[in-house]
């Protein structure tokens, strides 16, 4: 017989290599293409070398494959220190067609200077939708032959049927949350206006209502996020992006003209209050990469703690609030 802590080690390195192995995308994510996809990066690697990594090239992220380390460990992880050819990627778009002409408004210099604001932002939060599509496939997907793969394991044989139970009824709780048809409705709506050679057709503001506060201060973090807000139709798109090139540094907001009330709502009090920003992307996001000097400066002094408090309560709170963490205090 074995013991209760090493059924545990087991069952833990098992989940977290079945997320990893759910983590690999077969298709290119843009409309029907039917290539395999590389590792496609969130934020473009030249703005993390500029912005938010240290000299070695590192940054600390909080994606899926954080959280499967943390799983690995026994513990409850958000970011997990990264080189930044691979923080923030997923297997997400096909080298030959999509993963550099689609993004070169916001990653090739000249093209990221001619775009507006609008175009920038209107392709990070198309880039971010996918990958939280991609992310919550990863994690929601209880494949059998995968399951059945990782869970090969002697010494966990007896309690497999009820880890799998667990999974399932855990994958149900959590799909509540998360409406897959809604979000690949919004993609399908994003792609009837970005054209595969990157440009996009000017017509999407006549769908999207798109709010863009440029920050006047040097970030040390950048995270995006798509969310389904108070009822909103289709999710909300929002994100907090450090310069480049040309470009401030920016706080936007993205939705379906259907969403116009809530829409304005939001900017309403994304303009009163700068803590209402952090905090409404920080609740909402999963993609969030900062630098290793604001990651010591929020371990330093317990706001690290905070945060992860801050993401984990499921009381109502206001978001106007200080709730003892500072990304823009560094």
């Amino acid at each position: 017989m074995y013991d209760k802590k090493t059924k545990l080690n087991v069952v833990l390195n098992a989940e977290a290599n079945r997320l990893l192995k759910n983590s690999q995308n077969s298709r290119c994510m843009y409309k029907g293409c039917c290539n395999k996809p590389i590792d496609s990066h969130c934020f473009q690697k030249a703005m993390l070398e500029k912005n938010l990594s240290d000299e070695e090239g590192m940054v600390y992220c909080w994606t899926i494959k954080g959280v499967s380390q943390g799983i690995r460990k026994g513990e409850e992880s958000f970011f997990v220190k990264e080189h930044i050819n691979k923080a923030g990627v997923f297997k997400g778009f096909c080298e030959e067609n999509h993963d550099a002409k689609l993004f070169k408004l916001i990653e090739v210099k000249d093209f990221v200077e001619k775009a507006s604001l609008e175009e920038y932002s209107f392709l990070y939060a198309y880039r971010n939708l996918c990958h939280l599509l991609w992310e919550e496939k990863t994690i929601l997907t209880i494949n059998n032959d995968i399951f059945e793969k990782q869970y090969n394991n002697l010494v966990i044989n007896d309690i497999k049927p009820f880890t799998k139970d667990k999974l399932n009824k855990m994958s149900e709780v959590l799909s509540v949350d998360f409406d897959f048809k809604k979000h690949e409705n919004l993609k399908g709506i994003f792609e009837k206006f970005i054209v595969d050679d990157g440009t996009v057709k000017p017509e999407f503001i006549n769908d999207f209502k798109i709010f863009i506060l440029p920050i006047d201060r040097k970030l040390l973090f950048a995270s995006i996020a798509c969310k389904e807000l108070c009822g909103s139709k289709y999710p909300i798109s929002l994100g907090i992006i450090p310069e480049f090139y040309n470009k401030p540094s920016i706080f936007y907001i993205i939705a379906h003209k259907e969403d116009s009330d809530i829409f304005n709502i939001l900017v309403e009090c994304s303009q009163y209050s700068g803590f209402f920003i952090q905090n409404i992307v920080m609740k909402c996001t999963s993609n969030t990469i900062i630098h290793p000097n604001l990651y010591k400066k929020l371990c330093s002094n317990d706001e690290i703690e905070n945060l992860y408090n801050f993401i984990s309560s499921f009381e109502y709170q206001d978001f106007a609030q200080d709730f003892g963490f500072n990304f823009f205090d560094i």
